[in-house]
């Protein structure tokens, strides 16, 4: 693939400080048709006979085959640099974009992130919104996140979020990676998971916000592992090829699913181990006062679990305790 960067030719690029919306509208415009040519079923006969059928094309286009697209790529790019319009057709172009070309979603992370200050909260939780609909795409698609994707980068912006500690950052980050990790598979989900149980795991499970560790219990339930609980637990794994989407190897699957799950049994005996002997040092024994609470709406999440895991559900929709079970209130679950 060219390598995404501008051209060295100058002669038109002034032309897009004032009038790159001109070029935004025509832009999505183009990409919205190619994908209806795509997706518009066709009428189809072999020659010499009479029969016709109707052939359905898929919504993936191979965009690198198509004239001009590249060009496109690098006018966009240049605006996307300099002269990024502030309006919501630039950002329906972005997440079309990402359609065309998956590769982008480096460039975007990092260009997004860069203009975002830590400060402003309604700013980060834009930014994540956004990266967010960037992610969506993938699925809309059936694809998995690219290969070449920045793992590395992505977990540094993970850690420098996590570290603020203010709880509405890390409600909005941890309702942005539950509806992200369907999308992780491979190399890339076993390093994104072994980074949130190895540097955050205790810190999020015992956190002193209600509503921050509730979010982390659920990641945990029902974002971690694909196959549901009863099956690690039982290790009754029959038909697993259904399990998986269809771009992913099974078996690696499978196999992380049950090494993060006895991970996290194993990070939670030892919260439990902490509570009975003060000796132990698995944790900051400044979060000793939230175990008991901790582990009380964890049991409760659990048997949630349990019970979704005999439904025909595939998805839990992310929710604090005290929203679900009227039973508890949001004091009673705090120190």
């Amino acid at each position: 693939m060219k390598d995404i960067s501008t051209t060295d030719d100058t002669s038109w690029k002034a032309w897009f400080g004032v009038e790159s919306m001109f070029f935004v509208y025509f832009l999505k415009e183009w990409i919205d048709h190619v994908e209806l040519m795509f997706k518009l079923p066709f009428f189809s006969c072999a020659p010499g006979k009479n029969v016709i059928k109707v052939v359905t094309k898929k919504l993936y286009v191979d965009w690198r085959s198509i004239n001009g697209f590249y060009q496109f790529l690098d006018v966009f790019l240049y605006i996307l640099q300099h002269y990024p319009p502030n309006s919501k057709t630039f950002s329906n172009l972005m997440t079309s974009m990402i359609r065309c070309e998956p590769k982008l979603l480096n460039y975007y992370l990092r260009i997004s992130l860069s203009r975002t200050p830590l400060n402003n909260i309604p700013l980060v939780a834009a930014s994540l919104a956004k990266i967010q609909s960037w992610f969506n795409e993938f699925g809309v698609l059936g694809l998995p996140i690219p290969p070449d994707f920045d793992i590395p980068y992505f977990c540094s912006v993970l850690e420098i979020l996590f570290e603020t500690d203010h709880h509405q950052i890390l409600c909005r980050l941890l309702s942005f990676l539950y509806d992200i990790m369907d999308y992780f598979g491979g190399d890339p989900r076993k390093a994104l998971m072994s980074f949130l149980l190895d540097k955050y795991f205790f810190s999020l499970f015992l956190h002193w916000d209600t509503v921050t560790r509730n979010y982390f219990h659920q990641f945990i339930l029902w974002k971690t592992t694909r196959l549901k609980r009863k099956i690690l637990k039982t290790n009754s794994i029959d038909d697993i090829k259904n399990v998986y989407p269809s771009f992913m190897d099974p078996e690696v699957e499978v196999r992380s699913d049950v090494t993060i799950y006895s991970k996290i049994q194993c990070l939670i005996q030892n919260i439990e181990d902490q509570v009975r002997d003060n000796n132990c040092q698995y944790f900051d024994k400044n979060l000793m006062p939230y175990t008991l609470p901790a582990l009380t709406e964890y049991k409760n999440f659990l048997s949630r679990n349990e019970v979704w895991a005999e439904s025909s559900s595939n998805s839990w929709k992310l929710n604090p305790l005290f929203l679900i079970d009227s039973s508890v209130g949001r004091k009673s679950t705090m120190v």
